[in-house]
C-alpha cells in the first residue's frame, strides 16, 4: 500500500513547495495565487517593543466608586438607615446597624458584607476569587481593545499577548518611531456626555459642590470646567465614528445606535440653551451648546485639534474604551541592522546544521545519506511553505527551531536504514528488506516524534510570543520530516532500484 501512494505523495510534496517561493522572489513576478509570505518578527525585521501594566487595582476601585449612588438608592428604597458611605481603599465602609439587610443589598451588587474592626461599620468588597476572575477577563478585554487600536492605525502584523496577570506586550516589527502607538494606548477612550455647569480661571478659589466634578478643557487650557456628575450618555451607545471637516477645521463625527439616539434626542430636547460636555477620561474635549432639539442620534467633536488628533481620537472612540488604564513600564527599540545581523547568524547556522548532519549522513549510508538529505532540502522548503500559508512570524527562537529541527529531520531515516540493515541481515532480498524496513519503522518513527510534539504542543499552549515562534516552526518541521522521510526518501530509493536487480544495497 506505502508504494501506491508514495509516487503521487511525492508529486504533490513537489508541488506544495512551490508556495515558498514569495519569500525568495519577489512578489510582482509571480502569479496571484503566490502571495503568501513569512513575516519576520521583531529581532529579525527590527521594530519597537512596548511592555504595559494592566492598572487592575484602579479599575477596580473606579468601578467601587461607581457602585456607590446605586447602593445608596437601594439602601434608601429598602429604608435601611445609614449615615456614612465612602470608598477607603478598595473596599466601600458603611456606617449602619442595620447589618443583616445591608448585607442583603451588597448581595444584589455581587459584593461580600462583613462587620468591620470598628462597631457600627460594615464593609462592602468584592469576593477575592470573583474579583481575579473579572481581573482576568479585563486583560483579555485590554488586549482586544490594544488589537483594534494598532489594526487600525495601518501597523502590519503586530503580536501582541498576554504576559503574567497583568502584563501585555506589544512588538512592532518595522516600526522605529511608535510615539503615536503610545498616544492611542495611553488613552483610556471612555466617552461621557454631562451637562456643562460652569467654567473657571485655573487658579481661581471657586468653592465646587460635591454634586458637581471638575475637568481640564481642551480647548480652553486656562480653564476649568465644572459638570453635573450624572452621566447621561456614554461610549457604548457608539455605532460609527469618522472624521470630518467642519468649517474648513478637522473634527469627528459620532454615529449612536438606535438606543442611544432615542437617549440623545431626549437629552437635547430638555435641555435646549444648556451646554453639553463631551468628556474623555476626565477631559472636556467639546462643549457645544444646544440650540435646538436633535431627534437623530448623532453628535460631533469640533475645535482645538488637528488632523492627527481627529484620526486618533476616531480610532480610539471607535475600538472601544480599555476596561483598565494601561501604563507603558518598559520600552526598547531593536535597529534593523540588529535584524540583519540575527537573519546572518540564523541563516549561517541552518546552513552548518545541514552541512554537518549531510557529511554525518553520508558517511554512515553512503547513497541512501544522500538521498535522506535531499529529503532534508525538501523538509525546509515545506516547512517555509507551510510557514507562509500560516502566515506565521519567523522570530529568532523560530530559526533555532529550524536548525533543530534539520537534526530531527533525519531520525526517521536514521530509524528506516537500520531496519532495512537488520531485514537484510536475516537474509531477505533488497526490494523486501526495503519495503519491510519503511513499514516495520512507521510505528515507531510515529512514537518518537508524537513526544517531541507534544513537547512542542505545551511550549505554544503556555508559552508566548517567541516561545510560541520556537513551538510552531518545531511542530511544523517534525510532521513534514515524518512525511518526507515516508514518502520522498522511498521515491528515491524507489526510482534508484526499480530496474535494476541488486544483490546488496548502498546504506
Amino acid at each position: 500500500m506505502l508504494g501506491s501512494l508514495v509516487p503521487l505523495s511525492s508529486m504533490r510534496l513537489l508541488t506544495t513547495s512551490m508556495l515558498c517561493l514569495p519569500n525568495i522572489i519577489p512578489s510582482s513576478k509571480l502569479p496571484g495565487f503566490l502571495n503568501h509570505k513569512v513575516n519576520l518578527g521583531l529581532e529579525l525585521q527590527g521594530g519597537s517593543y512596548l511592555q504595559l501594566f494592566v492598572d487592575l487595582e484602579a479599575a477596580y476601585k473606579e468601578e467601587m466608586q461607581a457602585l456607590i449612588p446605586d447602593i445608596k438608592k437601594q439602601l434608601r428604597k429598602d429604608k435601611v438607615v445609614f449615615s456614612e458611605i465612602k470608598l477607603i481603599g478598595d473596599e466601600i465602609i458603611l456606617k449602619t446597624d442595620q447589618f443583616e439587610q445591608v448585607k442583603k443589598v451588597a448581595s444584589s451588587f455581587s459584593l461580600t458584607a462583613e462587620l468591620a474592626k470598628e462597631s457600627g461599620k460594615v464593609r462592602l468588597f468584592q469576593d477575592p476569587a470573583k474579583k481575579e476572575e473579572r481581573n482576568a477577563k479585563k486583560v483579555e478585554q485590554s488586549i482586544e481593545v490594544v488589537k483594534r487600536r494598532i489594526d487600525e492605525s495601518g501597523t502590519k502584523e503586530p503580536s501582541i499577548y498576554k504576559q503574567g496577570k497583568d502584563r501585555i506586550i506589544v512588538q512592532l516589527a518595522g516600526v522605529q518611531n511608535p510615539e503615536e502607538i503610545k498616544k492611542l494606548l495611553g488613552q483610556t477612550g471612555r466617552l461621557t456626555f454631562r451637562l456643562l455647569k460652569d467654567t473657571v480661571q485655573k487658579d481661581s478659589k471657586y468653592a465646587i459642590s460635591p454634586i458637581y466634578d471638575v475637568f481640564p478643557s481642551k480647548e480652553d487650557p486656562n480653564h476649568l470646567c465644572v459638570v453635573e456628575k450624572e452621566i447621561l450618555l456614554t461610549g457604548d451607545v457608539l455605532e460609527n465614528v469618522k472624521v470630518s471637516q467642519q468649517q474648513g477645521l478637522p473634527g469627528v463625527v459620532l454615529e449612536m445606535n438606535t438606543v442611544g439616539g432615542r437617549k440623545f434626542s431626549d437629552i437635547t430636547l430638555n435641555n435646549v440653551g444648556k451646554q453639553l460636555a463631551i468628556v474623555i477620561d476626565d477631559t472636556v474635549v467639546s462643549a457645544p451648546k444646544i440650540t435646538q432639539h436633535i431627534p437623530i442620534g448623532v453628535a460631533s467633536i469640533s475645535g482645538a485639534m488637528t488632523l492627527q488628533d481627529a484620526t486618533r481620537l476616531k480610532t480610539i472612540l471607535s475600538s472601544g474604551s480599555l476596561p483598565a488604564p494601561l501604563k507603558i513600564i518598559e520600552e526598547r527599540t531593536v535597529g534593523p541592522s540588529l535584524g540583519t545581523d540575527a537573519i546572518a547568524d540564523g541563516k549561517n547556522a541552518v546552513i552548518l546544521s545541514f552541512v554537518f548532519v549531510s557529511i554525518f549522513m553520508f558517511l554512515a549510508y553512503s547513497l541512501f545519506g544522500i538521498f535522506a538529505c535531499v529529503s532534508l532540502i525538501f523538509n525546509l522548503i515545506l516547512t517555509f511553505a507551510a510557514l507562509s500559508i500560516l502566515g506565521a512570524t519567523l522570530t529568532l527562537p523560530g530559526i533555532a527551531g529550524l536548525a533543530l529541527t534539520i537534526g530531527m529531520a533525519v531520525d526517521a531515516n536514521v530509524l528506516i536504514y537500520e531496519r532495512i540493515k537488520e531485514e537484510l541481515r536475516q537474509g531477505l532480498k533488497t526490494m523486501r528488506a526495503i519495503v519491510s524496513g519503511f513499514e516495520r519503522s512507521m510505528a515507531t518513527i510515529l512514537d518518537a516524534n508524537l513526544t517531541t510534539l507534544i513537547g512542542a504542543a505545551v511550549l505554544f499552549e503556555f508559552g508566548s510570543g517567541p516561545v510560541k515562534g520556537f513551538a510552531v516552526t518545531l511542530m511544523i518541521g517534525i510532521v513534514i520530516s515524518m512525511f518526507t522521510a515516508l514518502t520522498l526518501t522511498y521515491y528515491q530509493i524507489y526510482l534508484y532500484t526499480r530496474n535494476r536487480k541488486l544483490d546488496s544495497l548502498p546504506i
